[in-house]
């Protein structure tokens, strides 16, 4: 159906079938018109008689257009609707009539539309309109059965993309699965460091750290130090995406020994020391000081024969295997050498008359004294602080000639690194 203008497809329409009407000529007619008008009447009467023959010649011509417009055609009828009113004409010529309809309709002002309507059994069907955003309209040039092999391998293609898919994430899902907590030691000591790792079979994940006590961290790995013993709770959240994972484990702090120790010095001007520590039950300690010795007794005495700063440092490690660790500074003011005399006089008057460093008297500690000539050969030898030397050879034979004579004692009781003293004595008579 074509829409124009009714009043101006009106108008034309008339116009096109005035400009191509003739009356047919009649001789004889015009012959008796003629008579007619022969005699002159007034001029009253003149203009009364043209006035009539004008009103004749509209009504003859009007009779005739209604006639010629009302005529049959042998062309598809054209029904011009205007406001809902239906109006037909004929069109002599589809072709011709379409084509003047087609380039006069962008000019028309108000919308009309020309319906072409097929009859049948005297009854006019009208097409039913679609709007163009209710119908999808395919090309032509697809046929129905490529649309439809288009339309399965396009479905075909979905459901594979879609499986794998599914499977790239149940694959990634299942290696997340697989998240835990790895530690560097199973046993934590307060103060220790302990490393906590994420371990995973998947990339792209991103992991937070929660410890029970507020801490945390956002790393692969973890580091902690703990303040206090205890047990404490930490959760690994891994995620990719929105999707999170979790994993929990417990972390048992175990506490410090106690290292605490006493030192106390027995004997006034000797520099040895006695080392006393009470350890709790499991555990077990080691005394280090710095002339070298080593001694796991939680009791015990200490030499120090050279002069300056000694050291001394006591571990403690209880059941757990945590450890507790003190040291201490001794300033020691001069030599030790047993206070050993240079010279003894055995004449027997009571006096200087027998040989034994006066420190072994004090001490407390088992010895063992020889006594060398100059030569090597030995004199005498004793492990008895009550059976000093007297110049004899073995204590019993003669006396022995004056002279020096070297003397070497070695500490029997480990309370030094090294436990040997050697020096020199002049026998006088």
């Amino acid at each position: 159906m074509k829409e124009i203008s009714p009043e101006n497809r009106f108008d034309d329409l008339l116009r096109s079938k005035l400009d191509g009407f003739e009356m047919p000529f009649d001789a004889d007619a015009w012959t008796r018109f003629e008579s007619k008008l022969a005699p002159q009447p007034p001029a009253s009467t003149i203009g009364s008689t043209l006035l009539k023959s004008a009103v004749g010649a509209l009504v003859l011509g009007g009779m005739a257009t209604g006639a010629y417009l009302l005529w049959p055609s042998a062309g598809t009828p054209e029904t011009l609707v205007v406001n809902d009113r239906s109006i037909e004409a004929p069109s002599p010529d589809p072709e011709q009539d379409s084509e003047s309809v087609s380039g006069e309709s962008a000019q028309f002002a108000q919308p009309a539309t020309f319906q072409h309507e097929a009859r049948t059994a005297g009854t006019a069907k009208e097409k039913p309109e679609t709007s163009p955003t209710e119908t999808k309209v395919l090309p032509a040039s697809v046929e129905p059965e490529r649309a439809e092999r288009s339309a399965t391998h396009q479905s075909e293609n979905d459901v594979n993309s879609e499986e794998e898919r599914v499977q790239t994430e149940s694959t990634q899902n299942q290696a997340a699965l697989n998240l835990a907590i790895k530690m560097n030691k199973g046993t934590v000591c307060v103060g220790e460091e302990l490393r906590l790792m994420a371990v995973t079979g998947t990339g792209g994940m991103e992991f937070a750290w929660h410890f029970s006590d507020g801490e945390k961290r956002s790393r692969t790995e973890a580091t902690r130090h703990f303040d206090a013993s205890g047990t404490y709770e930490v959760t690994l959240v891994a995620s990719r995406g929105k999707q999170t994972w979790e994993r929990t484990a417990s972390i048992q702090v175990q506490p410090l020994p106690m290292a605490e120790f006493e030192l106390v010095r027995p004997i006034e001007g000797i520099p040895i020391y006695d080392l006393n520590i009470v350890l709790a039950e499991g555990d077990r300690c080691r005394w280090t000081f710095s002339d070298g010795r080593v001694s796991d007794e939680p009791n015990t005495r200490q030499l120090f024969r050279r002069r300056g700063d000694a050291g001394v440092e006591l571990m403690v490690t209880n059941a757990h295997g945590c450890t507790s660790v003190e040291r201490r500074t001794i300033n020691i003011a001069e030599n030790f050498h047993l206070f050993a005399v240079n010279t003894f006089t055995p004449n027997g008057d009571g006096t200087n008359d027998d040989f034994l460093p006066k420190a072994l008297e004090t001490m407390e500690c088992d010895f063992e004294m020889v006594m060398n000539d100059l030569s090597g050969r030995e004199v005498y030898r004793t492990v008895d602080l009550n059976a000093p030397w007297n110049g004899r050879e073995n204590n019993t034979g003669k006396m022995l000639p004056s002279g020096p004579y070297i003397w070497t004692i070695v500490l029997k009781n480990s309370i030094m690194h090294d436990p040997v003293f050697r020096g020199e004595i002049t026998l006088q008579q």
